[in-house]
């Protein structure tokens, strides 16, 4: 049970660190009071606590469980169960999101137990502060039997040594135990119990009027009430120590001001001096019929005589006008005719006949009445064997009612209306909707459950008229005691998902919020005032989901299927939110512009997308309702390449936008993401690059630093991708380790990765990243640091990528060690192990691959002694499992360099070079050319058209100025395409300065990347800055003109030095100088 206890009288001021590294910086004068968070497990859920490190899949999570045996001190502890992939140290533990502030005297205390006895481990306390540091203290751990730890904020360090300063906010806690050595045979547990954090928080307001709650982790208040128009707001508030004055002031959705004033003091006094503690204003605000709906922020502002603040927000749910009237989810009354209508539409007759016959089909699926009991004789202990019988009722039932109701709706089909009807009424009846072995394990529901919710929903909406008052009763009932309930005291009470990446929250909360507004306001005020209070929780769990999930990059944190799958609740909610409650996310959230990953990894054909992750090609079957919103004719087209397939594709049919074709390069960075695409062009043969380095979200593998290549049509460079999760004795030990992905492998370690930090909280930052890019027409490239998920094994690793469009992709290894020295492979996937051979051996060594379309040779070379070796993957399960395939499936293959000798410090260079023949790229990686000087490797090839290329990496750990075959530079890495005297193409990542020959070619004030191309009629590039800088290139001539983005730019030709200067902005720079060349 959770316990919060406030010390009385102990309330303090402190100036309250928000973040950064100054002691005042971005600082306010709080109010602070003591707080003690108490956490003893007895409860019926998980405590708000999370796995950490971040487990591969956040959603089903059986390695995290509440437990009553091991004698837990109080009868029930949390535990994690761990059975590594490999023998070696592992790092298994606990974190739970807080709302804390450090102060003198804060300290922690907890019992944990390690088993089994023969484990040595050390255990790590960690806090994660919102200055963006974490703070730790490390103490031996006992195993075999509960032991009390505690310790006190000031033993806390951070990476440099420094303590935690009193005012730096806590955003997170963690417990985790670093077991020396575990294996496979062995499983380790670590269990916690008796928690104790005593710190202090920042006060608030007690809100008496709107009646509110404040659920920790989250700021805000959540009223338990609903304004509409005609409603009077009226304000009653306690606050904790006295205040001079108190304001108050409405926002509403879109963060637009409604209204303030000023709170009464109802202490009576009169001196303007004296302060009370009580505030009013009994008649705030009237909601008026223009007001917007939704969500509105009622925000209170204290002051103290002395300065001092307190700040309280509230949520209030402002609902528009609602009455019995169905439908209304997705369409109204008014619009029945238009949907009617499509049933003629070219584009959807098809679709429209199928879905007919899918609803006469799932008449005859059998009986799902009985469901409900089913649910109840399955295993509390073991969820995966029974699994199938939960699935196949509630499939069938789901089925049933969705498409019995639509067909038999839009088609006044009464036998189609008969059916969904009393499905709908058996699945209301059944005593549960989620499998036993969730509420055994702390959680409440299923993701299955929301997608049923948002069935029952729909049917309820379009078969309200012909359902009795005790039949709509019923199906109300049920969705609040089956979904809503449940969904909000797992994902709001305990925040389930504490990071808001799966896609689970979607269905669960996202179908609850569809059962929510299907029903408001039909049943009594006792059952309006039941839901409320629920229906704003789950709108902020959703909005953090969204926040979480949907990038402003234009991604999605996982998969495309997964993004796809997502959307099947979350699309319709967002049109069912503003329609029923008038609360719009469409300008407010990324989630329209979530599909421009989807479409930047888009292959032709489309099965042959690529993705990383658990994850498959896009379908497209789900996107239609975020479609609809989107104006761009290119995310249009996007949609276009699929076929409409579901109800929901006939529901949010809209075309009224044409579509058109993506143009240009292609290429495109998702920051967030930590995903690099290149793309030379859109077509079937144009290449295309995917690489990763960032954070975890959820459902990724430990692929950090591992790409695809994709080039003349075929997949060359591949990985060894999805598998089924629960049934391939490979997906845990191969499918999802660095070892199933193209990366660089220490020691021979398959799962050399761990799963990365995610982005939630700046502290916690042990994830990859990208550190340098640049996107241009003709060269791609980009840099990334990657060591801190290497299991503290590596002190530095940094892997680039170089794509010389369209002939040849270049990979470079820069690595050092943390200790001793290693063995190193870097490997690389192919699709079959009949189309690889391997030829030659040290510098002469080549590998390549041919497949249907196209061949591959891969040419490496390395700073120390290495060989080349094939070795085979793993099929994934579904390709044989089911039945025997009709061809023989290739056998999945891969290629490995490893190093003769351990190494300290290491550089390792791949080139890959895609031709449509064997011969022709065997021949393209016999003219290479290794280039080695101090600091420097690289190749040099004859390119197109006679002239020649340069590629070269630094491999020198400073940031120093050095020559290279005639050139001279800083950069950490740079190409150039020479042809004669001329200089055709100049591409450099972190350059201040690049030379040849006695001729400088490019100079910034600060570092950037950079790609120029100089052609007949001028010159055109991009540079990517930092921040804002001027950068000189050279030019042969005074330029006729130059602009930047599209811009007219003024720039500066100096002809001496033949240098035109020009300032370049934060962020990409498009540049185009008219009437130049090289020299």
């Amino acid at each position: 049970m959770k316990r919060l206890g406030i010390a009385a009288g102990l309330v303090c001021a402190l100036c309250l660190r928000h973040g950064g590294s100054g002691a005042q910086g971005g600082s306010v004068l709080a109010v602070l009071e003591p707080v003690v968070l108490a956490e003893s497990f007895d409860g019926d859920d998980l405590g708000q606590w999370a796995s950490y490190p971040p487990a591969q899949d956040v959603g089903y999570e059986p390695s995290l469980s509440p437990t009553t045996a091991f004698d837990a001190p109080g009868g029930r502890a949390l535990m994690r169960v761990v059975t590594p992939v490999v023998s070696g140290p592992i790092t298994i533990g606990f974190i739970k999101e807080v709302g804390l502030v450090a102060s003198q005297g804060a300290d922690l205390a907890f019992a944990y137990r390690l088993e089994p006895r023969a484990l040595a481990a050390e255990l790590e306390v960690g806090l994660a502060g919102a200055d963006g540091r974490r703070y730790t203290w490390r103490l031996l751990a006992s195993a075999g039997a509960w032991t009390s730890a505690a310790g006190r904020f000031s033993q806390f360090r951070d990476g440099a040594g420094r303590g935690l300063v009193a005012g730096t906010r806590i955003e997170a806690v963690y417990v985790v135990a670093h077991i020396v050595h575990a294996a496979p045979d062995i499983t380790s547990r670590l269990l916690l119990d008796d928690v104790r954090i005593a710190a202090s928080r920042q006060v608030s307001f007690d809100v008496r009027q709107p009646a509110s709650t404040r659920i920790e982790p989250w700021r805000d208040g959540v009223s338990s009430g609903v304004l509409r128009t005609g409603s009077t707001l009226s304000i009653e508030a306690r606050a904790p120590v006295p205040l001079k004055r108190a304001i108050w002031s409405l926002a509403g959705r879109a963060g637009q001001s409604i209204a303030r004033g000023a709170l009464d003091d109802d202490n009576g006094s009169d001196d303007g001096k004296a302060a009370g503690n009580r505030w009013s204003d009994a008649t705030a605000y009237r909601v008026r019929a223009e007001d917007p709906r939704g969500i509105w922020r009622l925000r209170l502002d204290g002051t103290t005589a002395d300065g001092r603040r307190i700040e309280t927000t509230v949520r209030l749910l402002v609902l528009p006008p609602l009455s019995a009237r169905h439908p209304r989810l997705y369409f109204d009354p008014q619009a029945v005719g238009t949907i009617r209508g499509r049933r003629q539409h070219p584009r959807l007759t098809t679709l429209w006949t199928t879905l007919e016959k899918a609803a006469r089909a799932s008449r005859e699926t059998g009986p799902i009445a009985h469901g409900g009991e089913v649910f109840t004789r399955l295993d509390a202990a073991y969820l995966l064997p029974s699994l199938p019988g939960y699935f196949d009722v509630l499939n069938r039932a789901r089925s049933r009612i969705t498409s019995n109701a639509a067909v038999g709706f839009v088609n006044r089909d009464r036998e189609a209306r008969a059916a969904a009807r009393t499905a709908l009424l058996e699945v209301s009846r059944w005593e549960t909707w989620a499998p036993p072995w969730f509420e055994a394990h702390g959680q409440h529901t299923y993701y299955p459950a929301g997608q049923l919710a948002s069935a029952v929903a729909l049917a309820y909406d379009l078969l309200y008229a012909d359902l009795s008052g005790d039949e709509r009763r019923l199906v109300r009932r049920a969705l609040l005691e089956r979904s809503i309930l449940p969904t909000w005291r797992e994902y709001v009470l305990d925040n389930r998902v504490m990071a808001d990446t799966s896609n689970w929250i979607a269905h669960t909360v996202g179908g609850a919020i569809i059962a929510a507004a299907a029903i408001v306001g039909d049943g009594s005020a006792e059952e309006d005032n039941e839901l409320s209070l629920p229906l704003n929780g789950l709108l902020m769990k959703i909005e953090d989901h969204m926040a979480a999930s949907f990038l402003a990059d234009g991604s999605y944190g996982e998969g495309i299927s997964y993004l796809e799958f997502d959307l099947e609740t979350l699309g319709p909610m967002l049109w069912a939110l503003e329609r029923v409650f008038g609360q719009s996310y469409w300008e407010s959230t990324h989630v329209v512009e979530s599909l421009r990953y989807p479409l930047h990894t888009l292959a032709d054909p489309i099965h042959e997308s690529l993705d990383m992750g658990d994850t498959h090609p896009p379908a497209g079957h789900s996107i239609r309702a975020i479609v609809a919103r989107s104006t761009d004719p290119v995310i249009r087209w996007y949609a276009s390449r699929f076929e409409p397939r579901t109800i929901y594709d006939f529901l949010f049919f809209d075309d009224r936008v044409a579509p058109q074709p993506p143009a240009g390069g292609g290429s495109r960075l998702f920051r967030e993401k930590g995903d690099a695409v290149f793309r030379a062009g859109w077509g079937p043969d144009g290449g295309l690059v995917l690489f990763r380095a960032g954070p975890t979200f959820n459902h990724n593998h430990a692929d950090q630093g591992s790409f695809q290549f994709r080039a003349l049509g075929e997949t060359l460079i591949t990985e060894a991708g999805w598998s089924d999760y629960y049934k391939d004795p490979y997906y845990d030990t191969f499918f999802t380790q660095a070892a199933g992905h193209n990366t660089l492998l220490v020691d021979g370690n398959p799962a050399s990765q761990d799963i990365a930090d995610t982005g939630q909280f700046a502290a916690l930052n042990r994830h990859p990243r990208i550190t340098d890019v640049i996107l241009s027409p003709s060269y791609d490239a980009v840099g990334s640091e990657l060591a801190p998920v290497y299991r503290g094994r590596l002190a530095s690793y940094t892997r680039r990528l170089a794509y010389i469009k369209p002939d040849y992709l270049v990979v470079f290894d820069r690595v050092r060690t943390s200790g001793e020295p290693a063995g190193f492979t870097v490997r690389l996937h192919v699709p079959a192990k009949r189309g690889l051979t391997v030829a030659g051996s040290g510098v002469s060594a080549t590998a390549t691959y041919t497949g249907t379309n196209a061949a591959l040779a891969v040419r490496p070379f390395s700073s120390t002694a290495m060989r080349l070796m094939a070795g085979e993957g793993h099929l994934p399960f579904p390709v044989l499992s089911a039945r025997t395939p009709p061809d023989v499936p290739p056998q999945p293959a891969y290629l490995d360099l490893v190093t003769a000798d351990r190494a300290a410090d290491a550089w390792f260079m791949v080139v890959l070079l895609p031709r449509k023949t064997r011969e022709a790229a065997s021949a393209a990686a016999a003219g290479l050319e290794l280039l080695s000087a101090p600091g420097w490797s690289g190749v040099s090839t004859i390119a197109r058209g006679g002239a020649r290329d340069v590629v070269a990496f630094s491999t020198s750990a400073a940031s120093e100025e050095s020559a290279v075959a005639g050139w001279r530079t800083d950069a950490a890495a740079w190409t150039a395409r020479i042809a004669g005297p001329g200089v055709q193409r100049i591409g450099a990542q972190q350059v201040r300065g690049l030379r040849h020959g006695d001729r400088s070619l490019f100079e910034s004030d600060r570092a950037v990347s950079v790609a120029l191309d100089y052609g007949s009629a001028g010159l055109t590039g991009v540079i990517e800055a930092d921040g804002p800088t001027h950068v000189r290139i050279h030019v042969r001539q005074a330029p006729v003109r130059t602009t930047r983005n599209g811009t007219v730019v003024a720039a500066a030709y100096d002809p001496a030095a033949g240098m035109l200067s020009l300032p370049v902005e934060a962020g990409a720079n498009a540049i185009e100088v008219a009437g130049v060349t090289d020299r």
